[in-house]
């Protein structure tokens, strides 16, 4: 039986069932205690059963370009949408954050000492075997899908780095003889750029507009008559790419088992577990950075999609490269002393500097920023989680209250210099 747990994400079986194993070390997400000898009652079934072949996906990709209850928009998962199938990374580790979180807050409210522990059975309580009663804790269910976290998301090649499971998927004809699928374009481009342009020749890479659009002699797409009723306009099926049987898309590329795939894009989503706390691997740990040293740094921060990824800076190109300080953040913030990551100090104080760069010379902070050049892009003002991330991880390199040189323009502007940025000020 499946059901929604949120309003983006649903409870769905991977493709493969993993067997359970003994949950990986993890910083954030450890394993909690349990109490089996102080079962919940019968009669309260407020938990979901879960198992450690259990995944979550967000339900509302339903073509290639958009997830957008992760947050992350347009950043690719796969071509082709297999909703029996997908299991996505980041939902999986935002609903072991909230199972952890919850775990902490009720042994906080109602654990052994606490004035009430008439609700402790809650926290404590694992799956009434004798029953079979679908009454499992928080700590329960965490550790339960933690136990089956790396056979539901480790890649099967040889690097080890965690991805989206994505089912069956078009792959480039060198992939399938290949054991390392970062090694080779394991990408299949879709047959449109998404940018709004197209090539009535047809002999480009991707000539096509997205299904139900036309394209017109002049090289642009469009649902108008002007786009579609006229001399020389081509006019594209409104139908899946999944769906597609000509050869004009089908000679383009060879199809996964059956069993599905892993995704073979490497970006923000692929260091999430990392952020979090699941630890992979020695292999897996060296792969990893290394990957993230050579794809994902910039001269302006850590980019939220690999260099190397054919879909890199296509498309809307919102979440398919652009530099966001929410996830730099987190990868700071986590980096520490972590020797393997040494090279992201640097790539720390160069997204710092950046942010002051564009805020002096756009008066503001930006939603976004280039990676190419460290120019500020999107909505602004930006004073969300840009701002928060700037004053955070400013602090304590030398910048009063972690503001920095933005600081000291804003107590300029203000007239309030010594609030901002001056010895011993208070904010």
């Amino acid at each position: 039986m499946f059901g929604c747990v949120s309003v983006g994400a649903c409870l769905l079986p991977p493709y493969q069932n993993p067997p359970l194993h003994s949950p990986p070390s993890a910083s954030l997400f450890s394993p909690s205690p349990s109490n089996t000898d102080n079962p919940a009652p019968t009669h309260q079934n407020v938990f979901a059963v879960v198992s450690s072949s259990t995944c979550y996906r967000w339900q509302d990709r339903r073509d290639e370009k958009h997830t957008l209850s992760s947050g992350l928009d347009d950043y690719p998962r796969g071509l082709y949408v297999n909703p029996k199938q997908e299991c996505h990374l980041d939902a999986q580790l935002w609903f072991l954050l909230m199972l952890d979180t919850q775990d902490k807050l009720c042994r906080f409210v109602a654990g052994e000492d606490a004035e009430d522990t008439s609700y402790a059975h809650y926290c404590n309580a694992d799956l009434d075997k004798s029953t079979n009663n679908p009454q499992i804790s928080f700590a329960g269910m965490k550790n339960t899908l933690l136990g089956g976290f790396s056979d539901t998301f480790k890649s099967s090649d040889e690097s080890g780095v965690f991805a989206d499971f994505i089912g069956r998927q078009p792959m480039h004809p060198k992939s399938s003889k290949s054991k390392n699928l970062s090694s080779v374009p394991h990408v299949v481009l879709p047959p449109w750029k998404g940018n709004g342009q197209c090539d009535p020749s047809g002999r480009s890479a991707q000539p096509e507009c997205e299904p139900g659009q036309c394209c017109s002699p002049s090289g642009w797409c469009g649902n108008s008559r002007d786009y579609c009723d006229c001399q020389g306009c081509r006019k594209y099926p409104n139908t899946r790419l999944q769906d597609r049987k000509d050869s004009a898309w089908t000679s383009k590329h060879v199809m996964s088992s059956k069993k599905g795939i892993w995704s073979g894009h490497f970006g923000y989503v692929s260091v999430m577990p990392w952020v979090f706390g699941v630890e992979q691997d020695t292999t897996g740990e060296k792969h990893f950075a290394s990957r993230v040293q050579a794809e994902l740094v910039t001269d302006y921060g850590l980019a939220s999609l690999s260099k190397k990824d054919p879909l890199f800076r296509q498309g809307e190109d919102y979440w398919r490269g652009k530099i966001w300080a929410n996830l730099n953040y987190l990868m700071f913030a986590r980096a520490g002393e972590a020797d393997d990551l040494g090279f992201l100090r640097e790539t720390r104080a160069n997204f710092l500097a950046n942010i002051e760069r564009q805020f002096l010379s756009q008066g503001n902070f930006r939603e976004n920023f280039d990676p190419s050049t460290g120019a500020g892009t999107g909505a602004t003002p930006f004073t969300g989680w840009t701002a928060a991330a700037y004053a955070l991880l400013s602090a304590g390199q030398g910048m009063d209250l972690g503001l920095g040189e933005v600081g000291k323009v804003v107590g300029e502007i203000s007239g309030h210099g010594d609030r901002y940025g001056g010895q011993g000020g208070e904010l």
